[in-house]
């Protein structure tokens, strides 16, 4: 009974914990409802307790309460944005329409003020609501494409990379074998090393856990670029490869140009200053002559070569 109590109460501080930085939603909805009931008191008159409708009352008391607990689980669970403000102002608009249903069961207003009924139709809430799960959507789509890169990777546990949660070196290789032994697949297979220039200045400037920081944004944001089929491995340091599938010669120069506009045209946070990252970067296309080694030592060719012509 103990460890019960106490795995309840976790679960209680850890809810009103998520719900911490969403207090001014809270707060604007506990103004509104002072507003509103001080306005409906002011001009209005209580009723009688035998004109109350207990079934409306039940009712539209419920609603408003459901409301307001929507209004709580979206909060605990999402950070702050355009989508969690969307929710936050439609759900709080939606349930000052309620509460305002609810008054009506306890106080008369004149006939004259048409306020009160303006309010409980108003739909505004409702497509701020309406508003939030479109931007949702485009949300969870995103989410949906990036969790499918991911999902090839960790059915592969062992050969990951430990800090950057994607396949190493090893993978790449046993990856390749795979794809020579197919000579159709093989022929539309494209191998990109892409490498965070100066990487080595910002890790002598900053140390190594910013330095990791940084590579895990540039895999993060290499795997939402790249296509549902393609690969990313880590090679190592700075060095990143990314393999291509059933792609034709322009096909992945073009993909190959794209994904270093990317992240060369994104300001990632280093040690609290946005920084602007320059990649180099080397191409090579499998063909029936080589082997899987050779597409590699073909690629580091390649990067070297274009390396050298950058600086």
């Amino acid at each position: 009974m103990a460890d019960a109590l106490i795995r309840i109460y976790y679960q209680v501080s850890a809810f009103f914990s998520a719900l911490r930085p969403h207090w001014h939603w809270l707060l604007l909805l506990l103004l509104l409802l002072s507003v509103q009931f001080a306005l409906n008191s002011y001009i209005g008159e209580f009723k009688q307790a035998w004109e109350w409708d207990w079934v409306d009352i039940v009712g539209e008391g419920l609603s408003a309460l459901m409301v307001f607990c929507w209004l709580l689980l979206i909060l605990s669970v999402r950070t702050k944005g355009r989508v969690t403000h969307l929710f936050a102002l439609g759900l709080i608009l939606l349930d000052i329409a309620l509460v305002q249903d609810l008054l009506d069961e306890f106080i008369r207003l004149p006939e004259n003020i048409q306020w009160d009924s303006v309010l409980e139709a108003s739909p505004v809430g409702l497509l701020l609501i309406t508003a939030a799960f479109w931007c949702w959507r485009r949300e969870q789509q995103t989410t949906n494409l990036y969790l499918g890169k991911r999902q090839h990777i960790f059915s592969q546990p062992n050969d990951l990379d430990k800090s950057l949660h994607i396949p190493d070196l090893a993978y790449l290789k046993q990856n390749l074998i795979k794809r020579a032994a197919n000579l159709a697949q093989w022929q539309h297979t494209g191998l990109l090393f892409i490498e965070v220039r100066q990487f080595n200045h910002l890790l002598h400037q900053h140390g190594a856990k910013h330095g990791n920081q940084l590579l895990l944004k540039v895999s993060e944001l290499l795997l939402l670029s790249l296509r549902a089929n393609d690969l990313l491995c880590h090679y190592a340091a700075a060095r990143f490869v990314v393999v291509f599938s059933d792609v034709r010669p322009e096909q992945a120069r073009q993909l190959a140009a794209e994904l270093q506009q990317n992240i060369e045209s994104f300001s990632l946070p280093v040690a609290g200053e946005a920084c602007r990252l320059t990649i180099d970067s080397g191409l090579a296309l499998a063909s029936s002559a080589n082997s899987s080694q050779s597409l590699l030592n073909q690629a580091l060719d390649d990067l070297a070569k274009n390396k050298q012509s950058n600086d």
